[in-house]
This record gives structure tokens, C-alpha cells and sequence, in this order.
């Protein structure tokens, strides 16, 4: 809920900032305040803030609508650029066009009056007129909008739209004449309903209608530079500036480029010389570790009988008389005597030269002495030490070149 409530603040926050830059001009600048409810809002005078959209009321503007018979839109801007002035008075043309057929275009026009922009502090970048807003919602029918004590009368027909402000005389009679005559050149009915607005109703479809008009053809109604700050812009300075700059970032930029791709090549270069020195390396590695590994393979298959004399000389230090050696398939046989056989078996299979011990005879007994014979496998202890001496030189050669790059 909190999260809900917060959104909900931001979203009204926003909502009061983007109405406060809405203005609308009927003689002075008239702000949107906006109530409690979102479907309330009210009008007031205001000309603190600059606008950004400024709606124009309808005795500030001429309107009027021309059919062309252009079926390519790129052709009829084309002449509507070239077409020559024809509106009562200058001002700012808006113009909206709709196309009615294959072959023809509709071209609604507002001039706004010049005084409009005049009397703003800045000027606006959407300039809006006020039965642009309610077209839509005359479509249904013709319209009276009651605001800021006058009455514009708004008909929107297949013809087009056609809108005036009412006369303020208080003969019925006139009001009714101008009226049925504008129905009349309308195409509708002189007797046609016509749906009032109220004055608290005015500025909330106003609202409506602008949203409408900022989603289907906001750029219509884009204010356009004045001429007189067009013609006064050093274009051609500007220009020079412009081309000054562009050559002066590609030169800089170029340069760039060439700099960074010499030192890539450089380095390259220089990786490439590494590289090949340390793969020569690693050929010689791999000849010395095959070579290594076939002497290992050899020697595996040699039994260490050279051994035997180391033992039999601690064996003749501990007071074992030996009496016969006889080597078989890589066992040696110790024929000897001693005080206690179990000792000697003892003591060889703890030694660990030996691999494997057992007798080989049955103990006899002469006199204080037993006579016995042992059958011994010695251990070859550098087959597995000494074959990975060259791998490691190999993976500290990999080190080294990781450091290197």
C-alpha cells in the first residue's frame, strides 16, 4: 500500500508539472489548475511560468479549409510551400491534413494572429488552436463550448470543420440566423441539435482533446523559428565552424587509430617473437621428456639387485653370517644363519630398500645357530621422482611466458 501511495504521488506530481505548462491565450495568458478529483480542472488567469503548449482561443485565429486535388502527401507540402499568402492578416499557419480520397487531400489552416506571440515572455513550442482540441468530440455533433463568458460554436462534418464564435447580442433572432447559416454552409441541417459544454466542463475536454492531438500529429502544430531569428543566425559561420570541427575530430581521430594499430603491431610483434622461442623450447622439452621416459621405461624392467649389497652388509654388521646369494627373475635369495631367522625376516621387512620378503626355506637348527634361506624383491625408489623432473621445467616455461604477456 505505501509502495501504491508513493507511485500514486509521484504520478499527481507529474501531472501538476506538465498542466502548469499548459496556458491558454484568450486576450492574456490563462493557466489549469488542477482539483482534487483527476476529471477536475479549472481555468484562472497566470503568466508567471513560461508555457510550453499554449491553446489559442478562437478569436485569436483564422480558420479555413481548402481541398487539393494531390494524391501524393510529398507533393502537396511541396505546394503548400510555394503557395502565396491568402489569409486575412500574418501570423503563424498551422496546417492539418487529411486525406479524403486516392487522388485528393483536405488541408485544414489556422493562422494564429501575430500579437498572440507577442504578448509571450517566451515562446511556446506548441501552439494549439481551441477547435483543433474539440474536433474529435464534435464529430458526434455540433458543439457550443461556454468559457470565459463567450460561446464558440464547433461543427466537425464529413466536410470538414468549421467553427465561430456566437454573437454576444441579445437578440435571439440574430444568434439563431448565424447559427442555422453555419450549419447551413456546413452541410447539416439548420435545425440540427447542437450538444452544449459548460464552463466546468471546458477545461477538462480541453485536456482530452489536446492528449489526443500530442498522440496522433503533435509536429502539426509545431511553432516554427521566427524569421527573423532565421535570417539573422550566421548560418554560414556556423556552417565553417561545423566543418571545422568534423575535420579536426577525424584528423585527431585518424591519428588515433594509426597510433593505437602501430603499438598493436608492436606488441604482436613482439608476442610473436616470445611465442617462437618459447615453442623451440617446448620441442626440445618434449624430445628430452621421451627420451627420459624411454630410459625410465628401460630401467623399470631391471630388477635394483645392485642393492643387495648395501643389505647384506647390514646384514653381516648385525652378526648374520651369509653363506649364499642366488639371484632368480629379480628375487634374490639370501642363504645365511643367524641367532633368530624371525629377526632377520623381521628387520628386512621393515627396511625399506624391500619390497617383498619371505623364506625360501624351511628354518633348520645347528647347534645355537638357525640355518635359513630368505627370498627378497628390492625397490627401485627414483622411477616415480625423477621421470616428472622435465615436466615441471615445462610448466614453469608456461609460467614464465604468462607473466611475461
Amino acid at each position: 500500500m505505501q509502495l501504491t501511495q508513493k507511485i500514486n504521488n509521484v504520478v499527481e506530481k507529474v501531472r501538476r508539472l506538465l498542466l502548469s505548462r499548459v496556458g491558454f491565450w484568450a486576450g492574456q495568458t490563462y493557466g489549469l489548475s488542477p482539483g482534487d478529483n483527476p476529471d477536475q480542472l479549472t481555468i484562472h488567469a497566470q503568466a508567471a511560468n513560461r508555457k510550453w503548449v499554449l491553446i489559442v482561443g478562437r478569436d485569436h485565429y483564422y480558420e479555413s479549409i481548402t481541398e487539393y486535388p494531390i494524391g501524393n502527401l510529398r507533393d502537396l507540402k511541396k505546394a503548400l510551400k510555394i503557395e502565396p499568402w491568402s489569409f486575412p492578416y500574418e501570423g503563424v499557419r498551422l496546417v492539418q491534413i487529411t486525406r479524403i480520397s486516392p487522388q485528393s487531400h483536405r488541408v485544414t489552416n489556422w493562422v494564429v494572429k501575430a500579437e498572440v506571440l507577442e504578448h509571450q515572455k517566451s515562446r511556446p513550442v506548441f501552439m494549439v488552436p481551441e477547435t483543433a482540441c474539440f474536433q474529435a468530440l464534435a464529430s458526434s455533433g455540433p458543439l457550443t463550448i461556454s468559457r470565459l463568458g463567450k460561446t464558440v460554436l464547433v461543427i466537425s462534418t464529413d466536410n470538414g470543420l468549421m467553427s465561430g464564435i456566437e454573437s454576444e447580442s441579445n437578440d435571439d433572432s440574430v444568434l439563431t440566423f448565424w447559427r442555422t447559416q453555419l450549419l447551413s454552409l456546413s452541410g447539416l441541417p439548420h435545425d440540427s441539435a447542437v450538444s452544449p459544454v459548460s464552463e466546468t466542463n471546458f477545461a477538462p475536454q480541453l485536456i482530452k482533446g489536446l492528449l489526443r492531438i500530442i498522440k496522433q500529429s503533435p509536429m502539426a502544430f509545431f511553432v516554427p523559428l521566427e524569421r527573423s531569428t532565421r535570417s539573422s543566425y550566421p548560418w554560414q559561420k556556423a556552417l565553417k565552424m561545423a566543418l571545422l570541427a568534423g575535420f579536426a575530430y577525424l584528423s585527431f581521430s585518424s591519428l588515433y587509430v594509426v597510433m593505437t594499430d602501430a603499438w598493436i603491431d608492436h606488441r604482436l610483434s613482439a608476442a610473436r617473437t616470445d611465442s617462437a622461442a618459447a615453442l623451440e623450447l617446448r620441442k626440445d622439452i618434449r624430445f628430452m621428456q621421451a627420451e627420459v621416459n624411454e630410459v625410465a621405461t628401460i630401467f623399470s624392467e631391471v630388477a635394483p639387485l645392485w642393492v643387495t649389497w648395501d643389505v647384506v652388509t647390514d646384514l653381516l654388521n648385525k652378526g648374520v653370517t651369509v653363506s649364499r646369494i642366488n639371484s632368480i627373475d629379480g628375487s634374490v635369495t639370501i642363504t645365511a644363519s643367524a641367532a633368530k631367522a624371525s629377526e632377520v625376516l623381521s628387520y628386512l621387512s621393515n627396511d625399506a630398500r624391500v619390497s617383498e620378503v619371505k623364506y625360501a626355506q624351511p628354518i633348520r637348527q645347528a647347534g645355537q645357530l638357525q640355518s635359513f634361506a630368505i627370498a627378497v624383491r628390492f625397490n627401485w625408489p627414483y622411477t616415480a621422482s625423477n621421470s616428472q623432473i622435465l615436466t615441471k621445467a615445462n610448466e614453469g616455461l608456461i609460467g614464465m611466458r604468462k607473466e611475461k604477456s
